[in-house]
């Protein structure tokens, strides 16, 4: 058997309206065929593929699947060797995956896929070739199925019997004894029971008499014994159903594509789980990815795309550990629900009692403690504690948390609008006009600048230009709040407190080269904005506050250069200016204004105003021209000043 091709698997749908299915018996030995099967799988384009057979799939052979593959690979095995099934599902579908179990122990397994408020049931069956086991199952999986007979269902897997005379082709005339022996392949009176009480059809139904297709070939003759059948009433959706030759199973893998609206998603922005990094194993993983990476270094002319690539890199690993531990995690649920049912079936009697089933359960209510404590740190909901049962207060504050967020309704100049087309325009148009620069009015700037008299000395900017420290990083790393969203580069401030160890020396580097080059990448100053909802009518803009979610690059650099101008701040800014000032209160104003009015009072003044002024989005209006002009006239020195711009 020639080397298999390399697998790079797109597995894109045509207009994004097609899922394409595909069941193949692999004839045992699947560690020794996972490249062929994944090759397959990748020219052929498939999206959801039903494997029999598959006894031998051990947990190095699944992770070399879903490594290689992406997606997931549900297992259901049996206690032979012979026996075994498998569904493998492409990453685009996974997460429309609602439940995956097992029917009947390395016979059938089903899966709920919900795309969209459409519900589809999966089965994948491989029956038994001989009459007497096959009615038997056939029973067993009837009495399986008829709950699901008003649903969408789709039945796929090596039925290991035929219905129809055109489905078998002998090479030559049988003997008696051989017809009996075939007669073990034909015909089942308890599918035909299954056909009618679930209403599914095959979906070659109407293309047999015309094109007959074989899947399975033997000594004297062939037969199409994997099918696919699905709801008559969805019969209407599928086409292209097609064999695809093998050459490693002594089976035909069968195609065909089934047609239903899959919307385009939206672009997710890729946050990473903080949780995984209290996993010392994974945060082990990830140190040494990073050691790794380090030795990369000398490839790169440009020490600061080093870091960002550095950054991608690390996103990459992180990614793959956790889907590896959702995957686990998923699969381990499925494994003990269904040892979990079969106890049940085994202790009828409420009153008995059985270790392994009690340890169960303890083990199925850690996996859900643990699902429920990421919808707790997820949701960001302040003032409720976390409990083990999420209570309906719970649930309606994160309701109310996520409309409170939303833009449903907007009031224009032509009125109130709910359509998202002209919300999206007018949220545009609002805040390209709100932050359009308007022209710097010189006069007035001249007037002020000329009013500055204290300003920097040479001691004071030695400190200010000094180059950045490994402990003053830390320093500045460590205080920074957790639980804050990231920027777009997914990476919290607790991704780098955690990994500080292996990472410290670089990030201090990376930081000095962006004080000498002057210059961030891309990705550094990089931003996502959001809208936040303040008070009053949610219907105007002017009521939303939009914030920038800032990579923690840029916000440690921001902190480090706000922490070295701090100290001598209190030097060259009027007393009367407490705002930002270390040392300095807002409530010193409050007494001031307080002495003023005594005064007034005291020397009886006939007239006096006091105004109290609130700039309309003032941080994110200030004229960076201005700002550069006031750091120079206070004579701070102009590579801190070139520091500054570099933000």
């Amino acid at each position: 058997m020639p080397p298999p091709p390399p697998v790079t698997f797109t597995g894109q749908s045509k207009d994004n309206k097609q899922i394409k299915f595909l069941t193949l018996n692999i004839h045992r030995n699947i560690t020794k065929k996972t490249k062929w099967i994944m090759n397959t799988l990748q020219t052929k384009q498939i999206h959801i593929a039903f494997l029999q057979e598959t006894n031998k799939i051990n947990n190095t052979t699944r992770q070399t699947i879903e490594n290689d593959m992406g997606g997931t690979l549900y297992v259901n095995q049996g206690r032979e060797m012979s026996l075994g099934t498998a569904v493998w599902i492409h990453p685009i579908f996974d997460q429309y995956v609602k439940k995956a179990e097992t029917v009947i122990p390395g016979r059938c397994q089903k899966i709920e896929l919900e795309i969209h408020k459409t519900q589809i049931n999966i089965w994948n069956t491989y029956t038994p070739n001989t009459r007497t086991q096959r009615e038997t199952y056939l029973q067993q999986l009837k009495q399986k199925m008829l709950p699901y007979q008003q649903d969408f269902n789709l039945i796929g897997g090596d039925h290991n019997f035929t219905e129809n005379k055109i489905d078998r082709h002998h090479f030559r005339k049988l003997t008696l004894r051989q017809r009996l022996q075939k007669a073990d392949y034909q015909h089942s009176a308890t599918w035909k029971e299954i056909k009618e009480e679930l209403a599914i059809m095959d979906i070659r139904h109407d293309k047999n008499t015309n094109d007959p297709i074989f899947t399975y070939s033997y000594k004297t003759g062939k037969s199409r014994l994997d099918r696919f059948y699905i709801s008559t009433n969805k019969k209407h959706l599928t086409e292209n159903d097609r064999l695809i030759p093998t050459h490693y199973s002594d089976h035909d893998a069968y195609s065909f594509a089934l047609n239903i609206a899959i919307e385009q998603s939206k672009p997710k922005i890729w946050k990473l789980n903080t949780s995984i990094l209290e996993d010392q194993d994974s945060l082990l993983q990830i140190q040494d990815h990073w050691k790794m990476w380090q030795g990369q270094k000398l490839k790169y002319n440009d020490p600061l795309q080093w870091w960002d690539a550095g950054k991608e890199y690390i996103k990459k690993k992180v990614i793959h550990i956790c889907s590896t531990k959702k995957k686990e995690r998923k699969q381990k649920q499925l494994d003990l629900q269904n040892r979990l049912d079969m106890l049940e079936k085994l202790y009828k009697n409420p009153n008995q009692t059985h270790e392994e089933k009690q340890e169960i359960q303890k083990q199925l209510r850690e996996i859900e403690l643990e699902q429920s404590r990421g919808i707790y740190i997820r949701s960001r909901i302040q003032d409720i504690t976390f409990n083990e049962k999420h209570t309906k207060l719970f649930f309606h504050s994160l309701r109310d948390k996520e409309t409170k967020h939303r833009i449903e309704a907007l009031t224009t100049d032509s009125g109130k609008t709910e359509d998202p087309e002209e919300i999206i325009s007018e949220v545009t148009k609002f805040y390209t006009n709100l932050y359009t620069k308007e022209p710097d009015n010189e006069t007035e700037i001249k007037v002020i600048l000329n009013s500055l008299e204290k300003t920097v000395n040479e001691q004071q900017n030695r400190k200010l230009i000094e180059f950045v420290t490994t402990k003053e990083v830390k320093e500045t790393l460590f205080i920074m709040n957790k639980n804050k969203s990231p920027g777009d580069d997914g990476l919290p401030v607790e991704s780098y407190q955690k990994t500080w160890p292996v990472i410290g020396e670089d990030l201090t580097e990376m930081i000095n080269n962006v004080r000498l080059s002057n210059q961030m990448t891309k990705s550094q100053k990089g931003a996502i904005v959001s809208l936040l909802y303040k008070k009053n009518d949610k219907t105007y803009l002017k009521n939303w506050r939009p914030i920038s979610l800032l990579n923690i690059d840029y916000k440690i650099i921001s902190k480090i250069i706000a922490t070295r101008l701090k100290k001598v701040l209190p030097d060259i800014i009027s007393p009367a200016q407490t705002c930002g000032v270390p040392g300095r209160q807002m409530q010193d104003n409050i007494w001031t204004l307080t002495n003023l009015i005594e005064k007034i009072e005291h020397d009886d003044m006939e007239t006096m105003i006091i105004a109290a002024l609130d700039q309309e989005k003032a941080f994110d209006r200030v004229s960076h021209s201005f700002m550069l002009q006031t750091l120079k006239k206070f004579g701070f020195h102009p590579d801190f000043i070139e520091w500054v711009e570099t933000l």
